[in-house]
Formats: structure tokens, sequence, C-alpha cells
């Protein structure tokens, strides 16, 4: 039988997985490397746990806002975007699209005015029996009497 002489582990790899569970990897080879049938190196691996993807999601790691887009669309239906300039593209794999990517409405030059409105916010807690939910004026001076504020009872 022939005896190998192990060379020193190597350090731990870092985890291969940007968020939630993954592996990291060590490795240990013969000295002078040398391989004699039976005299091989050897890998190791131990599991890894990152912080969780939805708490990557809401850290800083997404990276700016880019500048907002040119209005484009009709009169009708114009909008402008913008997004974050995400320093590591794997999040996008793991974040709800809205934390990436936004779209609010615009008025275009040239068109007649109009009112404008933005999208629905995010209900409130529940305060009073009432969640309340609020929207804005975007553009526009021909608002008449706009629901600005909308409320449903608590369930």
């Amino acid at each position: 039988m022939i005896q190998c002489d192990m060379g020193e582990w190597t350090p731990w790899s870092q985890c291969d997985a940007p968020c939630g569970q993954g592996i990291m990897r060590r490795t240990r080879s013969p000295l002078g490397g040398i391989q004699y049938p039976g005299c091989r190196a050897f890998t190791e691996t131990m599991p890894c746990c990152k912080q969780s993807c939805q708490e990557l999601c809401a850290s800083s790691l997404l990276g700016d806002w880019s500048r907002w887009g040119k209005c484009e669309g009709t009169c009708q239906h114009a909008t402008r975007r913008r997004v974050r300039n995400n320093l590591f593209p794997a999040v996008q794999l793991f974040c709800d699209l809205h934390l990436l990517y936004m779209e609010v409405p615009c008025k275009k030059r040239g068109c007649k005015d109009r009112c404008v409105m933005s999208e629905w916010g995010e209900w409130s807690d529940c305060e009073n029996n009432m969640r309340i939910r609020h929207r804005e004026i975007v553009s526009g001076s021909k608002c008449a009497s706009p629901e600005l504020v909308d409320s449903i009872p608590c369930s």
C-alpha cells in the first residue's frame, strides 16, 4: 500500500449563492502533486447561508435609481421609466419587479392638458377600523375634484 502525504486544506471558498442557501468548498491535494492509484485530491463541501434573498432586495446592493427616461407613448397613455443601477445582476432573480423598475404616467408635449393621476399607493395598516391609500395628481390642471384618498374597512 502506498501512503499519500497530503498538503493542508485550502481556505474555504466564498459561498456560491448571492443570498439564501449555498455551498462553500475547499480542497486538499497530495504533496508534490504526485498521484498514485488511490492517492488523489479531496474536495470537502459545507452548506452556507447568507442573508435572506428578501433582505438582499431591501439592502443598498440594489444601487441607485437611474434618471427618469423620456415621456413616451400616446397623449392618452404616456409613461416615463427608470430602473435601478443594479450593482449585482443576480439580485434581479430574487427581487420583486417594483424594487427594480418604476413606471409613472406623464404628459407629452403638444398634448391637450389632461388630468394624470399616479397609481394608488399601498394600503395603510388598520387604524380606527379603516385602511387608507393615497394617490397624487402627476400633471394637469383639469382635474375636477379627483379622488386622492381611498378607504376600506378592516376585515
